[in-house]
């Protein structure tokens, strides 16, 4: 994983990523290059998370071929067109090297073999719950015919499926079993194997900062689609914007006084509360000796009208979990639209670092560390470098910084 941040005032855009990657899930390496410069005029930056390789290529090595091609382009102006031009040229050139792929049926293959060994420690007790854990999803109709082209990769998908339904399964449960583990698919499958990237800077037409943010989602093959496109841009009633990337915890925490596992915890905890308020006042008054039986019934459901007229605690809570962040956001938020450069860049370096030391003295994989890249960008001077780590000395490599970038 990563820890990376973005923050763009009228005058600035500040980016800054750390270095670690994470291997299979049990070793980490403090050296990969998650930031670039993506172009001089306009002035643009780009960063990505989550999965370093696209296709087996690392992403460092298409964004550089990339950045390459693009240069002098008098068409790429705005972050929709680099956005653009990098769908297109993944379209292409990854297909001119020789690289492993997996097919849809390597995909499936890999996910019944997997889901088969979880389903064998499963047994009539414990299948209702694994069910109920798992059923919650609901992505597969929306990726169905991105994933399965014609029908007969559907009719084989589903024949899979009902290679690792257990025996002693009710017939009733087939079909909701079936959903389960497509939409399991679909989530672990495709949703989870995506690379996620930031395109920021300033436009040609603009003098405000913009960015795009999007997911790049493997799906087989040769076979992947941009995701959950987000642009923004400063100006109007958005003076600065402030979006941490990857894992988002601790930023959140500086920024809003509450990060998204406290407010699960709080969600979860008021739901209980009042899950169980109702039936405990209803005990209380069947138990009062100095209520009648008649006056009890009446109160009781007086209570079940109240409760079913104010069913929406999870949109009041919402609110006003939104409403506290705000009210601890904006007044951060209106201090850092006047930090000066340097400042700007301190704060994005200093966010990453203490996400880092928090990962350091928690149990687990440090999965933030190493050196943090930091730039700046401006209209006027471009994209700038304030910190920037290199795999070699640079004294010993003048040649290396010679018209580069």
């Amino acid at each position: 994983m990563t820890s990376e941040v973005l923050i763009m005032t009228p005058s600035a855009v500040t980016i800054a990523a750390d270095s670690v990657v994470a291997i299979n899930g049990n070793k980490t390496y403090e050296c990969v290059n998650k930031l670039f410069m993506l172009s001089k005029n306009p002035p643009m930056g780009i960063m990505i998370y989550n999965n370093a390789n696209f296709m087996a290529i690392p992403f460092e090595t298409l964004i550089k071929d990339f950045r390459k091609q693009i240069i002098d382009d008098g068409t790429v102006n705005t972050v929709d067109d680099f956005r653009n031009k990098f769908e297109e040229y993944l379209e292409k050139e990854p297909k001119k090297n020789n690289f492993p792929i997996l097919s849809l049926q390597d995909k499936i293959k890999i996910f019944t073999e997997h889901m088969a060994n979880e389903v064998n420690n499963l047994d009539e007790n414990t299948i209702e719950k694994w069910l109920l854990d798992n059923g919650n999803l609901d992505v597969f109709d929306k990726y169905k015919d991105i994933i399965f082209i014609d029908d007969d990769s559907l009719i084989n998908f589903n024949n899979c499926l009902n290679s690792i339904i257990p025996e002693f399964l009710d017939s009733d449960k087939i079909d909701e079993f079936h959903d389960v583990l497509k939409n399991i698919f679909v989530q672990v499958m495709v949703l989870e194997n995506y690379t996620g990237v930031a395109i920021v800077g300033f436009e040609t037409d603009k003098l405000f900062p913009s960015c795009t943010l999007f997911k790049i989602r493997y799906i087989y093959d040769d076979k992947f689609i941009f995701d959950d496109i987000k642009n923004d841009e400063v100006g109007g009633k958005k003076g600065v914007i402030f979006a941490p990337l990857a894992q988002t915890d601790v930023i959140e925490l500086f920024l809003t006084s509450l990060d998204t596992i406290t407010e699960k915890q709080l969600k979860m905890y008021f739901n209980n509360v009042l899950d169980g308020y109702n039936d405990r006042l209803k005990g209380l008054i069947k138990s009062e000796e100095s209520i009648s039986k008649k006056d009890a019934e009446k109160i009781i459901s007086i209570l079940d009208k109240v409760q079913n007229k104010h069913p929406n605690f999870d949109e009041h809570f919402d609110k006003f979990i939104s409403d506290l962040k705000l009210h601890n956001k904006n007044p951060i938020l209106n201090f850092i639209m006047f930090l000066p450069k340097d400042e700007l860049s301190n704060l994005a370096e200093s966010l990453i670092n203490i996400t880092s030391l928090k990962r350091k003295v928690q149990d687990g994989l440090e999965t933030v560390g190493g050196d943090v890249d930091v730039a700046v960008i401006t209209k006027g001077d471009g994209f700038i470098w304030t910190k920037r780590k290199h795999y070699f000395k640079p004294e010993l490599n003048p040649h290396y910084f010679d018209n580069k970038v």
